[in-house]
């Protein structure tokens, strides 16, 4: 097996572990002036990348079609939940709804599973405009609205000096 010279190393005719040892981890009495250490790192690179591509075809096997599964289960959510809201909201509202998605996706799902229940138990008459939007987000504040409560938490020091007030 040639050395990362390029020359083979004379380890090829020894026999047993250290000759295995030679031939994998690159040592100086194969004849190439490889160091051991230069080996050993050559090695791990190889090792790495032997995992890595060993890694790939694994998940290229089995990973890949359930992954692709989940993959067209979460499109074909999305284009469904897109449709409706299509449907629900006109154009002022959807763009609305689209700029609150940029700042707070946590609050725009939570107006889109909103809407989209008023939708299918059909409490919607028509299109939900922009000022409609509006009320539906500020109810969804008020629901999910945290009160924030701040707590002093004061030390008390062993040699106080509150008897001596002067």
């Amino acid at each position: 097996m040639p050395g990362r010279c390029g020359r083979l190393r004379r380890s090829e005719g020894l026999a047993g572990a250290e000759g295995l040892r030679e031939s994998l981890w690159g040592g100086t009495a194969g004849g190439c002036g490889c160091s051991v250490s230069d080996g050993l790192a050559m090695a791990e690179e190889e090792l790495e990348a032997l995992r890595k591509q060993r890694l790939a075809e694994l998940q290229a096997k089995h990973g890949d079609p359930s992954d692709a599964a989940q993959q067209e289960a979460k499109h074909r959510e999305a284009e469904m939940r897109n449709s409706i809201l299509a449907q629900v909201l006109d154009q002022s509202a959807r763009a609305r709804l689209s700029n609150l998605a940029l700042v707070k996706p946590e609050k725009t799902k939570a107006v889109e599973n909103y809407l989209i229940q008023m939708a299918r138990y059909g409490q919607l008459s028509g299109k939900v405009s922009e000022q409609g939007l509006i009320e539906i987000l500020e109810k969804v504040s008020q629901q999910t609205e945290k009160k924030t409560t701040v707590k002093f938490n004061r030390r008390k020091v062993m040699d106080s000096d509150e008897d001596d007030d002067y």
